[in-house]
């Protein structure tokens, strides 16, 4: 997915270290705002005041790294945001929440295509889902997290399905 948008980047400016970090700029904002969002509205205006700010002047490796190498493990942070965002969401509410599980499963499936650490992430927040929701954790819900977790997964499936495991290892 980076390859890509770093392909349409290359496209508008150029082969240069412009598009580097017009992608490293989106992603990176991609992964402010998810955090800003869930931190929000889970634990309040300020407390997502302290977030951004401390996201934004976060110690300078961190910020080299992420405006120059664009690992796939930075990428990730974005979809880690959005597993426990549906989380802390599902636990919340009861009823209503077929389309959070959906989402939280996508967001971890297809998470997993940037980076295999989201899965401790997806996995522990799925427990921590189950252990809240007992036995309202039943039929439509639980098939609504496994279906957006099987749609998430596919580019990685397609990937393994063409080129075999090296589409498991970091390039």
């Amino acid at each position: 997915v980076v390859t890509h948008l770093k392909a349409l980047a290359f496209l508008c400016v150029g082969e240069n270290v412009l598009a580097h970090k017009l992608v490293a700029l989106l992603t990176t904002s991609l992964i402010l705002v998810a955090g800003w969002k869930l931190v929000r509205e889970h634990f309040g205006e300020r407390a997502s005041a302290a977030f951004g700010l401390l996201f934004v002047v976060s110690p300078a490796p961190e910020l080299t790294f992420s405006l120059l190498c664009l690992g796939t493990h930075f990428e990730a942070l974005l979809f880690i945001a959005l597993v426990l965002h549906f989380a802390l969401r599902i636990g919340k509410v009861d009823g209503r929440r077929l389309r959070d599980l959906g989402l939280f499963g996508l967001a971890g499936g297809f998470g997993l295509y940037f980076s295999l650490l989201t899965l401790p992430a997806t996995a522990c927040a799925a427990l921590w889902i189950a252990g809240h929701r007992r036995a309202r954790l039943l039929g439509k819900e639980a098939l609504a997290g496994i279906a957006g977790f099987a749609v998430g997964v596919l580019p990685l499936a397609w990937s393994v399905a063409r080129i075999g495991m090296l589409a498991l290892k970091p390039a």
